[in-house]
């Protein structure tokens, strides 16, 4: 039982990624729409900007999995 506790407590940061991965992903699709329906550059650069931080969250999540691939290796 306490074995499946800190499972879920482990896994909860990598839900909450992934949360924050797809809501970022969708900001940016609207902001790259808006800024081609309204020629904005301003719209264009904010987009790429956050096109970025989505780069940035996929680092963090292929980081905590090879996180987890060593730390299961290392307990065998």
């Amino acid at each position: 039982m306490a074995e499946a506790k800190k499972d879920l407590l482990r896994q909860i940061p990598r839900v909450k990624l992934w949360l924050v991965l797809t809501l970022t992903l969708a900001f940016t699709a609207v902001l790259l729409v808006a800024a081609h329906l309204t020629h904005s550059l301003a719209l264009r650069v904010e987009a790429y900007h956050a096109l970025y931080n989505v780069l940035t969250l996929c680092g963090c999540l292929l980081a905590m999995k090879v996180r987890s691939l060593s730390l299961s290796l290392s307990l065998k």
